[in-house]
């Protein structure tokens, strides 16, 4: 069997903030440790990042108060975000989903499970033996 990656595509989420506006919240959440808080312009002028796609508004991450929480909001995004780039990856390389063989997903923000591919396989129409 010959493997090959036809196509490779990503997904941003909509939400999009300038570091300084993003610094100006944090400072506000790490008030109550004003070590942080005074650490955290440096440390982002430092990582010269000039904006960040976040999943949710950045005022609906006030409501969240659980890893639970959290990790529901990251797994919607994720299950949301995939489907786009899987569908433009596809789109890029002229193929269905009927055409793909086998699905790689990783992260190092979220957890699911079931996996967020598997998740993929509901949603999209992935034949059945898809590995």
């Amino acid at each position: 069997m010959t493997i090959r990656i036809a196509a490779a595509a990503s997904a941003l989420p909509e939400h999009r903030y300038d570091q300084s506006t993003l610094t100006a919240y944090l400072e506000r959440v790490f008030a109550h440790d004003p070590a942080a808080a005074r650490r955290l312009p440096q440390l982002h002028a430092n990582s010269q990042v000039v904006c960040r796609h976040l999943a949710l508004p950045l005022e609906r991450y006030e409501e969240l108060r659980s890893f639970t929480d959290f990790n529901r909001a990251w797994t919607e995004c994720a299950l949301e975000l995939g489907e786009r780039a899987v569908l433009a990856a596809l789109a890029q390389a002229g193929l269905r989903p009927e055409d793909v063989d086998a699905i790689f997903f990783a992260t190092v923000t979220g957890l699911a499970s079931p996996s967020i591919d598997a998740r993929l396989m509901n949603r999209l129409p992935f034949r059945s033996d898809v590995a």
